[in-house]
């Protein structure tokens, strides 16, 4: 049995040690003594990465120190919580990449930004609340977040990314702000316990596909400020029974994916 005590200076190099052994890192686990239950690393406000394994903390590395972006494929499927430090501006491209075993993410007031698919696949997530100092959330970033049920999106946000929360099917409520310019192309497409969201005033482009096969959603007002509107924004909505939009997309509307035979249709001035 080795010293439990032992650090290691990078997540990496657990796995890495484990490797020049020609074992996996639990068996290095076991080898410290430590029942095996899979990791769980926790990113402190003092910026350093406590890594545990079944339970008890392995390593304490003091080089990730003052990190301002989480990087790409940096936790693994087995991550179970994450508290990111005020010291990140940035969560990275795939930074939690099919992290099926994450249910909690703490997201500080310093990032400005969510790369694409950040969380992509993070299946166990529940919830997720964005500060208020986001800029931008990138394409597929909650894309496949199958128990994320609601998202409060903070004023800020002026874009918001293709398929950024698409093929999240317990999603039942969003929030879009007044600040929100832009909805990316299938951005909630497949979020079929959507029932309604509210589009604001600032909105000038709405995307293809944007709700694609929301087949929860009964009702919708697209504002009189959308000048643009993409194709098949509603296919597939099957539980839509009305829509308000503006009188200029009046001969779109089988296009946008508007059954009028199904669909109440109210055009605004």
């Amino acid at each position: 049995m080795r010293d439990t005590k032992e650090n290691f200076s990078t997540i990496e190099e657990l796995s890495l040690s484990a490797m020049s052994r020609g074992i996996s890192p639990g068996d290095l686990a076991r080898d410290f003594g430590i029942e095996w239950r899979g990791y769980d690393i926790v990113l402190t406000g003092d910026g350093i990465f406590h890594f545990f394994i079944g339970g008890r903390e392995v390593r304490v590395p003091d080089s990730l120190l003052d990190i301002s972006e989480i990087p790409r494929n940096l936790y693994d499927k087995n991550t179970k919580i994450v508290v990111i430090p005020d010291s990140v501006t940035s969560i990275g491209y795939r930074a939690f990449y099919m992290c099926t075993s994450l249910t909690s993410v703490t997201i500080p007031d310093s990032v400005t930004s969510i790369g694409e698919q950040a969380f992509f696949g993070c299946r166990g997530l529940t919830n997720v609340t964005i500060p208020g100092s986001m800029k931008s959330i990138g394409y597929d970033a909650f894309s496949d977040c199958r128990s994320l049920t609601s998202v409060m999106i903070p004023d800020g946000v002026t874009s918001i990314g293709g398929g950024a929360f698409s093929y999240c099917p317990s999603l039942k409520s969003v929030t879009i702000p007044d600040s929100v310019t832009r909805i990316g192309v299938v951005a909630f497409s497949d979020c079929r316990s959507l029932t309604s969201v509210t589009i604001p005033d600032s909105v000038k482009s709405i995307q293809d596909g944007v709700f694609y096969n929301c087949t929860g959603l009964t009702s919708v007002t697209i504002p009189d400020s959308v000048t643009d509107i993409g194709d098949h924004v509603f296919e597939g909505c099957s539980g839509l029974t009305s829509v308000t939009i503006p009188r200029r997309f009046g001969k779109k509307t089988k296009i946008i994916g508007i059954d009028q035979n199904k669909t109440k249709v109210e055009f605004s001035s």
